[in-house]
């Protein structure tokens, strides 16, 4: 395992919710800047993620993408484009957007606070021929829906796995995700849909940014936090130390620093289309 999973290795040990029947994504409490639980509260924490100084922004190969074997576009689909490859964009205020934020703290006191968290249900959309969001956050437990928006069928394959099932337009799949780690999604035989992560933890406490800020609603209040960003194209990011007082809230910016990869040769022109902001694949989570 490279050195710098080590530390998000060790957040995605562990099972806080197996076994209770998922809600649907977006029925969870928020918003409040503080909010009272069965146990504690929990307040917000806000901020920006940025682009280490003097680095690019990174992107994916084609391989990354396909794997070794060349797809093709079915027909009615677009053909493959620069936004498939970069699910990562820096905004006009100089923060990240599209990458993951968590915070985590002693266990017992922050799961104390935290108080029963119920599974939910995490939607990955093939939409235009294209897996979104491309990056998906969960807590072991949850589930994954898949849903196929497009009219050609697919074959996603989860992570290792080398089963797949024909995901039929408008026909979802479930998956229960019982097993933490980070796992890539990616179409097979044939039709490549693009790439999405999912990254299975312990801790409902993250967020996904957004707009290049983030905002993460259910922070347990009153004891020290550890926040990291992280993203399959970067380094996990040093711990940034914070704590938010009853009735408050804290702001931090976290730096992101891009793995190191070598260079892909250039491909010949008009191999790929633009991105337009009609794109779906150009819109980054």
């Amino acid at each position: 395992m490279r050195p710098f999973l080590v530390t998000l290795a060790l957040a995605l040990a562990g099972c806080s919710s197996c076994g209770r029947e998922p809600v649907e994504q977006g029925e969870n409490p928020s918003g409040e800047t503080e909010t009272e639980t069965a146990s504690g509260q929990l307040g917000t924490l806000r901020g920006r993620v940025i682009l280490a100084e003097g680095t690019e922004l990174p992107s994916y190969s084609s391989d990354d993408i396909q794997g070794d074997v060349i797809l093709q576009a079915p027909e009615g689909c677009p053909p493959p484009r620069r936004g498939d490859r970069a699910p990562v964009s820096l905004a006009e205020n100089g923060g990240l957007t599209g990458v993951m934020v968590y915070a985590e703290g002693e266990r017992g006191a922050f799961f104390e606070q935290l108080g029963e968290v119920e599974p939910v249900v995490r939607e990955l959309r093939i939409v235009n021929c294209r897996l979104e969001p491309q990056l998906v956050v969960a807590v072991r437990g949850d589930t994954l829906r898949m849903i196929n928006e497009s009219e050609h069928p697919f074959l996603p394959q989860f992570g290792r796995s080398h089963v797949m099932r024909a995901l039929v337009s408008g026909q979802p799949q479930d998956k229960v995700l019982d097993e933490g780690g980070i796992h890539s999604v990616r179409c097979g035989y044939g039709a490549s849909c693009g790439r999405s992560d999912v990254v299975v933890g312990h801790s409902p406490v993250f967020t996904i940014s957004e707009d290049g800020t983030f905002e993460i609603t259910n922070v347990p209040v009153g004891i020290p936090i550890s926040v990291r960003a992280w993203h399959p194209l970067f380094l996990e990011s040093p711990a940034v130390q914070a704590e938010i007082r009853p009735g408050g809230e804290s702001e931090v910016e976290i730096v992101l620093t891009p793995v190191e990869r070598p260079q892909e040769p250039a491909e010949a022109e008009g191999t790929e289309g633009p991105d337009t902001p009609e794109d779906p694949s150009a819109v980054l989570y």
